[in-house]
């Protein structure tokens, strides 16, 4: 399928998006996203996904791959079961990514063994990441940072739990891990890493269960993508206003 390239299209198919109406009466803090200064490293869950910045990256950018992200994952959450219909729902979100300015990507999922198995689920997800750009980029080591942070530091319990309870259903768990930075001729660059994965039942977040070597499988999906920012400032307004509230109730800034 094609990108939708006339500009009273784009918008109509944005309107035209089944997403669900916010229904939290408490709205998330986000100051930590979206104030976060351009030299400064930054991250957030924003539902689903975990988006992580590298330093550079100026704060309308990092609000643009939240938004147009989110939107994704709502309107494909709302079409497909993301675990059960994975290539379906892949390919519903990454076709609307490009509509929206993203480059187009692969919507195959491919399943993936980790060369090490005493391991947890961060760990196989960074070993996936650093397959796509190398374990010495800085988007791999932002993303490293981002999990130490989710793990360990209390004041990120909050956004855990809103990532958990969008993610894991009993053994299951499906999520992007969205590093993002910017290159060299200024171009939005994110590493899209989308996983549907199954180890055995463990406390605490699945990211970080470990990998059962009986039991465990994974299928991802891992490529690199960049926003065609004169797209997305054509449909910038019309994705916050189809968000609405929702963009308050489900992206929620990580101190990293």
């Amino acid at each position: 399928m094609g990108s939708i390239t006339d500009h009273d299209q784009l918008i109509a198919w944005v309107q035209s998006l089944d997403i669900p109406e916010s229904t939290r009466t408490v709205a998330r803090a986000r100051k930590a996203a979206v104030r976060a200064k351009s030299e400064e490293e930054g991250a957030a869950v924003v539902r689903g996904s975990i988006t992580s910045f590298v330093t550079g990256l100026e704060q309308q950018a990092r609000e643009d791959v939240q938004n147009s992200t989110l939107l994704m994952q709502l309107a494909a959450d709302k079409k497909y079961n993301p675990d059960t219909q994975r290539e379906q729902w892949f390919k519903f979100y990454t076709d609307g990514l490009a509509n929206l300015g993203w480059g187009r990507v692969s919507s195959l999922y491919q399943q993936y063994n980790p060369r090490n198995t005493n391991v947890t689920m961060d760990e196989v997800v960074l070993e996936v990441i650093a397959a796509v750009v190398g374990a010495d980029s800085a988007v791999y080591k932002v993303t490293q940072k981002t999990f130490a942070a989710l793990e360990s530091n209390p004041k990120n319990q909050g956004a855990l739990k809103l990532f958990d309870s969008t993610t894991t259903r009993d053994d299951i768990g499906t999520f992007q891990i969205l590093p993002v930075m910017q290159d060299r001729d200024g171009n939005v660059v994110m590493v899209l890493t989308a996983v549907n994965a199954s180890t055995t039942v463990q406390k605490g977040s699945f990211l970080f269960w470990s990998w059962s070597k009986t039991t465990a499988w994974m299928y991802r999906a891992a490529q690199q993508t960049v926003l065609n920012e004169s797209v997305y400032a054509r449909v910038r307004e019309s994705v916050i206003q189809k968000l609405g509230k929702n963009a308050e109730d489900f992206i929620d800034g990580l101190d990293i």
